[in-house]
Protein backbone atom coordinates (compact mmCIF):
# COMPACT_ATOMS: atom_id res chain seq x y z
CA UNK A 1 0.00 0.00 0.00
CA UNK A 2 1.02 3.42 -0.85
CA UNK A 3 0.46 6.29 2.30
CA UNK A 4 2.69 8.59 3.65
CA UNK A 5 2.22 8.43 7.38
CA UNK A 6 4.03 10.15 10.08
CA UNK A 7 4.47 10.32 14.40
CA UNK A 8 4.85 13.62 16.21
CA UNK A 9 5.40 13.82 19.74
CA UNK A 10 4.55 16.97 21.66
CA UNK A 11 5.18 17.08 25.28
CA UNK A 12 2.07 17.53 27.73
CA UNK A 13 3.56 19.00 31.07
CA UNK A 14 5.72 16.13 32.73
CA UNK A 15 3.32 13.58 30.06
CA UNK A 16 3.45 13.51 26.11
CA UNK A 17 1.24 13.00 23.78
CA UNK A 18 2.51 10.98 20.40
CA UNK A 19 -0.05 11.20 17.12
CA UNK A 20 0.07 8.49 14.68
CA UNK A 21 -1.08 10.63 11.52
CA UNK A 22 -2.91 9.36 8.59
CA UNK A 23 -2.72 5.47 9.21
CA UNK A 24 -4.49 2.77 8.11
CA UNK A 25 -6.32 0.80 11.21
CA UNK A 26 -7.67 -2.47 11.42
CA UNK A 27 -9.85 -4.42 13.97
CA UNK A 28 -10.82 -1.09 15.79
CA UNK A 29 -12.63 -1.56 19.00
CA UNK A 30 -13.52 1.99 20.45
CA UNK A 31 -17.20 2.44 21.03
CA UNK A 32 -17.20 -0.77 23.26
CA UNK A 33 -14.51 -2.00 25.24
CA UNK A 34 -13.15 -5.71 24.96
CA UNK A 35 -12.31 -8.74 26.81
CA UNK A 36 -8.63 -8.36 27.22
CA UNK A 37 -6.50 -11.85 26.63
CA UNK A 38 -6.28 -14.24 29.14
CA UNK A 39 -7.87 -11.65 31.60
CA UNK A 40 -10.85 -10.52 32.89
CA UNK A 41 -10.17 -6.97 32.70
CA UNK A 42 -11.61 -4.70 29.38
CA UNK A 43 -9.90 -2.69 26.94
CA UNK A 44 -10.66 -0.87 23.94
CA UNK A 45 -7.86 -1.20 21.33
CA UNK A 46 -6.61 -0.66 17.63
CA UNK A 47 -4.27 -1.92 15.02
CA UNK A 48 -2.24 0.79 13.27
CA UNK A 49 -0.40 0.87 9.94
CA UNK A 50 2.60 3.00 9.51
CA UNK A 51 5.16 3.08 6.71
CA UNK A 52 9.12 2.55 7.34
CA UNK A 53 10.05 5.92 7.79
CA UNK A 54 7.48 6.39 10.77
CA UNK A 55 8.38 3.22 12.34
CA UNK A 56 12.00 4.39 12.75
CA UNK A 57 10.84 7.48 14.47
CA UNK A 58 8.69 5.62 16.77
CA UNK A 59 11.73 3.02 17.74
CA UNK A 60 14.49 4.92 17.48
CA UNK A 61 14.04 8.54 18.06
CA UNK A 62 10.85 7.90 20.44
CA UNK A 63 12.16 4.81 21.66
CA UNK A 64 8.57 3.58 21.87
CA UNK A 65 8.14 0.85 24.57
CA UNK A 66 5.73 -1.30 21.92
CA UNK A 67 6.63 -3.48 18.99
CA UNK A 68 6.26 -2.99 14.97
CA UNK A 69 5.89 -5.72 12.28
CA UNK A 70 6.13 -5.39 8.68
CA UNK A 71 3.07 -7.14 7.16
CA UNK A 72 4.16 -10.10 5.68
CA UNK A 73 7.86 -10.40 7.02
CA UNK A 74 7.98 -10.03 10.87
CA UNK A 75 7.24 -13.19 12.71
CA UNK A 76 6.10 -12.25 16.75
CA UNK A 77 7.02 -14.58 19.80
CA UNK A 78 5.81 -17.81 18.16
CA UNK A 79 8.08 -17.36 15.66
CA UNK A 80 4.95 -16.77 12.65
CA UNK A 81 4.00 -13.55 10.41
CA UNK A 82 2.60 -11.51 12.63
CA UNK A 83 0.26 -9.46 10.03
CA UNK A 84 0.26 -12.52 6.94
CA UNK A 85 -0.58 -11.62 3.34
CA UNK A 86 -3.30 -14.32 2.26
CA UNK A 87 -0.93 -16.56 0.57
CA UNK A 88 0.89 -17.26 3.86
CA UNK A 89 -2.72 -18.17 5.62
CA UNK A 90 -2.78 -21.53 7.19
CA UNK A 91 -6.14 -23.71 6.70
CA UNK A 92 -8.52 -22.16 8.84
CA UNK A 93 -7.34 -18.31 8.71
CA UNK A 94 -9.12 -16.17 6.82
CA UNK A 95 -7.96 -12.48 8.49
CA UNK A 96 -4.80 -11.22 6.07
CA UNK A 97 -3.21 -7.48 5.15
CA UNK A 98 -2.88 -7.58 1.71
CA UNK A 99 -4.00 -4.20 1.43
CA UNK A 100 -1.26 -3.16 3.64
CA UNK A 101 1.76 -5.05 2.59
CA UNK A 102 4.94 -2.24 2.73
CA UNK A 103 3.44 -1.57 6.10
CA UNK A 104 4.22 -2.09 9.82
CA UNK A 105 1.55 -2.69 12.21
CA UNK A 106 1.53 -1.76 16.06
CA UNK A 107 -0.98 -2.53 18.37
CA UNK A 108 -2.51 -0.12 20.84
CA UNK A 109 -4.99 -0.18 23.19
CA UNK A 110 -5.96 1.45 26.97
CA UNK A 111 -7.78 -0.59 29.71
CA UNK A 112 -11.20 0.61 30.90
CA UNK A 113 -9.92 0.28 34.55
CA UNK A 114 -6.43 1.14 34.91
CA UNK A 115 -4.06 -0.26 38.12
CA UNK A 116 -4.57 2.54 40.06
CA UNK A 117 -8.45 3.04 39.67
CA UNK A 118 -9.18 5.44 36.97
CA UNK A 119 -11.82 4.60 34.34
CA UNK A 120 -10.62 5.45 30.65
CA UNK A 121 -12.75 5.84 27.54
CA UNK A 122 -11.77 6.48 23.92
CA UNK A 123 -12.43 9.73 22.05
CA UNK A 124 -13.86 8.95 18.44
CA UNK A 125 -14.09 11.76 16.40
CA UNK A 126 -14.43 13.23 12.78
CA UNK A 127 -12.40 15.44 10.99
CA UNK A 128 -14.30 18.54 12.65
CA UNK A 129 -13.92 17.35 16.03
CA UNK A 130 -17.62 15.52 16.05
CA UNK A 131 -18.42 12.43 17.81
CA UNK A 132 -18.14 9.17 15.21
CA UNK A 133 -20.83 6.92 16.52
CA UNK A 134 -20.25 4.55 13.30
CA UNK A 135 -18.25 1.23 13.94
CA UNK A 136 -14.34 1.31 11.83
CA UNK A 137 -13.80 -1.11 9.00
CA UNK A 138 -10.75 -2.39 8.28
CA UNK A 139 -9.07 0.08 5.91
CA UNK A 140 -10.25 3.15 7.27
CA UNK A 141 -7.35 5.94 7.63
CA UNK A 142 -7.45 7.73 11.05
CA UNK A 143 -5.21 10.03 12.86
CA UNK A 144 -4.65 8.86 16.53
CA UNK A 145 -3.56 10.35 19.90
CA UNK A 146 -1.62 8.30 22.54
CA UNK A 147 -0.91 9.54 25.70
CA UNK A 148 2.25 8.30 27.00
CA UNK A 149 4.56 8.83 29.44
CA UNK A 150 8.60 7.48 30.22
CA UNK A 151 9.55 4.27 32.06
CA UNK A 152 12.22 3.96 34.06
CA UNK A 153 14.73 3.18 31.03
CA UNK A 154 13.37 6.14 29.47
CA UNK A 155 10.90 4.43 26.78
CA UNK A 156 7.68 5.90 26.24
CA UNK A 157 4.65 3.47 27.49
CA UNK A 158 1.60 4.46 25.53
CA UNK A 159 -1.97 4.11 25.43
CA UNK A 160 -5.00 4.94 22.95
CA UNK A 161 -6.56 8.17 23.46
CA UNK A 162 -8.48 9.47 20.73
CA UNK A 163 -9.25 8.22 17.20
CA UNK A 164 -9.84 10.95 13.90
CA UNK A 165 -11.90 9.08 11.39
CA UNK A 166 -10.06 10.48 8.13
CA UNK A 167 -11.59 8.31 5.17
CA UNK A 168 -13.81 5.92 6.61
CA UNK A 169 -14.28 2.39 5.46
CA UNK A 170 -18.22 1.06 6.58
CA UNK A 171 -17.09 -1.41 8.70
CA UNK A 172 -18.26 -5.32 8.13
CA UNK A 173 -19.38 -8.39 9.64
CA UNK A 174 -4.24 9.48 33.85
CA UNK A 175 -7.47 11.38 32.10
CA UNK A 176 -10.27 12.27 34.69
CA UNK A 177 -10.19 15.26 33.38
CA UNK A 178 -13.34 16.56 30.77
CA UNK A 179 -14.82 19.49 28.98
CA UNK A 180 -13.69 20.82 25.73
CA UNK A 181 -10.41 19.86 23.99
CA UNK A 182 -8.30 22.23 21.46
CA UNK A 183 -5.84 19.77 20.03
CA UNK A 184 -3.41 21.99 17.03
CA UNK A 185 -1.99 18.69 15.97
CA UNK A 186 -5.46 16.68 14.89
CA UNK A 187 -6.68 20.91 13.73
CA UNK A 188 -9.88 20.37 15.83
CA UNK A 189 -11.68 20.97 19.26
CA UNK A 190 -14.05 18.06 20.58
CA UNK A 191 -15.57 17.39 24.06
CA UNK A 192 -14.19 14.54 26.25
CA UNK A 193 -16.34 12.13 28.22
CA UNK A 194 -15.81 12.53 31.52
CA UNK A 195 -13.95 9.90 33.55
CA UNK A 196 -13.00 9.49 37.00
CA UNK A 197 -11.50 7.04 39.60
CA UNK A 198 -13.41 3.85 39.82
CA UNK A 199 -14.94 2.76 43.18
CA UNK A 200 -13.18 -0.19 44.66
CA UNK A 201 -16.30 -1.97 45.16
CA UNK A 202 -16.39 -1.55 40.84
CA UNK A 203 -13.41 -2.38 40.46
CA UNK A 204 -13.42 -6.04 42.70
CA UNK A 205 -16.32 -6.90 40.67
CA UNK A 206 -14.42 -6.44 37.19
CA UNK A 207 -11.39 -8.37 38.67
CA UNK A 208 -13.77 -11.62 40.08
Amino acid sequence: MTIKTDAILKPAGKFFNVYLMNVPVYFAVVHTPKQKYQSAGLEYAITAFVDQETRDKLESEFKLNKELFEVGRDKNKKKEIKYKTSKQLKDGEKHHYDDVIGLHGISLSVDTVDKNGYAHKVNVIDKEGKPFTADIGNGSVCNIKLFAYKNKEEMLVVSLDTVQVVDHVAYEGGKSSSGEVVDDILGVSYTVTPVGKVEDSYKTSQEA
